[in-house]
């Protein structure tokens, strides 16, 4: 409590007299910082009839938020505090990841009303689809093994919204063809 007062440029009784307790400051912060993952908001302009373009568009921002170095830091820190601090570890899923599947699946909910996807268990689909996208490119950054490459994220989007879309693919018409996707 003490470095976070002189970082903050206040005193201790300051500090405390917001957050009583060190684990109260700890929540705070991991809130604050899970809003740049919570920010991952699944924008309401994506076409439900073009799940293609929409989940390379969801791809590419769920990847350049897994690569931000504040996201990267946080989520070391967090799995650190795994089995000692539920709390906050819940908070920021709750408010993070959480967040995020939700958005998915309320797209992929979208999809399948369109019958341009057959999603029929859209929250489960949203995880399968955001864990694809990891990958060992993933792991190699937790690690601090390897950077993640620009150019090997977007052959690596489009490889997994292409399996995405062969799992999801809507059911053949009667006519033999298949609704666009």
């Amino acid at each position: 409590m003490e470095s976070v007062a002189q970082e903050a440029g206040v005193s201790k009784v300051t500090v405390y007299t917001y957050y009583p307790s060190k684990d109260e400051l700890f929540s705070a912060v991991v809130s604050t910082l899970s809003d740049k993952v919570a920010g991952m908001a699944v924008s309401q302009d994506l076409d439900a009839n073009n799940p293609g373009d929409a989940l390379k568009r969801m791809g590419a921002q769920f990847l350049l938020l897994m690569r931000d170095e504040q996201v990267v830091a946080q989520q070391r820190m967090l799995f650190n505090l795994a089995g000692k601090q539920e709390k906050v570890c819940r908070t920021f899923y709750d408010q993070g990841p959480a967040r995020i599947i939700q958005g998915v699946a309320s797209y992929l909910e979208a999809a399948h009303k369109a019958q341009s996807l057959r999603v029929e268990q859209p929250l489960i689909a949203a995880d399968q689809f955001l864990s694809l996208l990891l990958g060992a490119a993933n792991f190699k950054l937790m690690l601090g093994l390897q950077r993640a490459d620009p150019a090997q994220d977007l052959a690596h989007i489009d490889a997994c919204v292409d399996t995405f879309l062969r799992a999801f693919a809507p059911a053949k018409t009667p006519g033999g063809g298949s609704p666009r996707v």
